[in-house]
């Protein structure tokens, strides 16, 4: 996979998305509700005499998350701004991807947000103490892979946990926060951000939507003792360590000679497989379990947590997708314009594909989990996320 430090063009322009952020933002929150106040009648502004001073107060929060991000990007390039600078300026998804990041640091490294992670950790812990008992067990030697870590936070505890503990990251944010975060020693809640700055809707008191978070909420990640159990590599999970037959040539499995070599070395690789708020994030779910599947050993289980909210379930875009003949060598059959949306599985069938399909047995199920994300004290009326959560064994 590749290493942080070989930079492409894409992972400049991502990174001038951060540099980028404070202008973006006060151009879409900020100056809209400006100009609305400015336009209102002296009678209607002296309604509310409070919101200038609410409008400073989300631009105060949205120049602190720049502080954030700058000291990101410094640590990323070790000082070597210009080709950030020179970079294709990023898109408007790119830029909203960013304001999404300031809400997934929250729930990662935020004390605030420690209920949240428990709904999940508090599950896995009690899953992996009667598996791998700390006393009979020498934890190092069991691999634990977490695909779609975000910023690693699950990742991170269970290298705490004495596990081998391995993160895949295919966002290249994603991947720059969590060096920032799990490299550059920073004191436990050193750091203010605003993740809520971005969202007008729902509030029940204004001042939750301005409050400060810090982070993180422990602190020296390498003083712990965890950095020599614990890796993140950057890649695509099916790209890069995916079964070596049955899935299509697409946009999330390639043919390049290093892809395929390296996904030979991730058969029967891991003890166990986490995975949380992911499963969902694919065009092609079936990719993750046969995934999943090829990655655990005999014996080897997978838990998950999370809803199944699919991220392109609404997605016009598309996508050419072929079989190949891995004896022959050769792409037999292409189609184009393959839509992106169109398999969004029901739990029930996910588990019952697992378990009549590819060989996995059913351990543990729950379903209607209520979970935030990222969700602000004295938050508002939105009630989360229904969550499923599951642990089975590969056969």
């Amino acid at each position: 996979m590749e290493s942080i430090t070989e930079l492409k063009d894409q992972d400049n322009t991502i990174l001038r998305s951060f540099i980028d952020y404070e202008l973006y933002a006060l151009k879409k929150y900020y100056t809209p509700r400006l100009c609305k106040w400015e336009s209102l009648s002296k009678y209607q502004q002296n309604i509310i005499p409070w919101f200038p001073e609410h409008l400073r107060a989300i631009k105060h929060g949205i120049k602190c998350n720049r502080k954030f991000f700058m000291q990101v990007v410094a640590v990323t390039v070790e000082g070597h701004l210009d080709p950030i600078l020179k970079a294709k300026p990023p898109t408007e998804k790119e830029m909203d991807k960013v304001v999404a990041m300031i809400a997934q640091v929250a729930r990662e490294w935020s004390a605030d947000c420690a209920k949240e992670r428990n709904l999940l950790l508090s599950r896995v812990r009690a899953r992996l103490d009667k598996c791998y008992p700390r006393e009979t067990t020498d934890r190092s030697e069991i691999i634990i892979k977490n695909p779609g870590c975000g910023t690693g936070r699950v990742a991170a505890e269970m290298a705490l946990d004495g596990f081998d503990s391995i993160g895949i990251e295919n966002s290249f944010q994603m991947i720059a926060v969590s060096k920032f975060i799990l490299n550059d020693l920073i004191p436990k809640e050193h750091l203010p951000i605003y993740p809520f700055v971005h969202g007008f809707s729902h509030w029940k008191s204004r001042k939750a939507q301005v409050e400060e978070v810090r982070i993180p909420d422990i602190g020296n990640l390498k003083d712990i003792g965890m950095e020599h159990l614990m890796s993140i590599d950057y890649g695509s999970f099916v790209s890069d360590m995916g079964a070596d037959r049955n899935i299509q040539i697409s946009q999330e499995y390639s043919l390049f000679p290093h892809d395929v070599f390296t996904r030979l070395n991730h058969k029967h690789s891991a003890h166990v497989i986490i995975t949380n708020f992911f499963i969902d994030t694919g065009v092609n779910i079936l990719n993750y379990l046969q995934t999943i599947y090829y990655n655990l050993k005999p014996g080897g289980q997978w838990i998950n947590f999370g809803p199944l909210l699919y991220h392109f379930e609404n997605d016009d875009g598309k996508e050419t997708v072929a079989d190949f003949d891995w004896d022959k060598k050769e792409v037999i059959k292409m189609q184009k314009d393959v839509p992106l949306q169109g398999l969004e599985l029901a739990a029930d069938d996910i588990v019952s594909i697992c378990v009549d399909k590819l060989g996995f047995e059913l351990i543990e199920f729950e379903s209607d989990i209520l979970s935030g994300y990222g969700s602000p004290k004295g938050a508002s009326g939105l009630p989360g996320y229904k969550c499923h959560y599951w642990v089975m064994e590969r056969k």
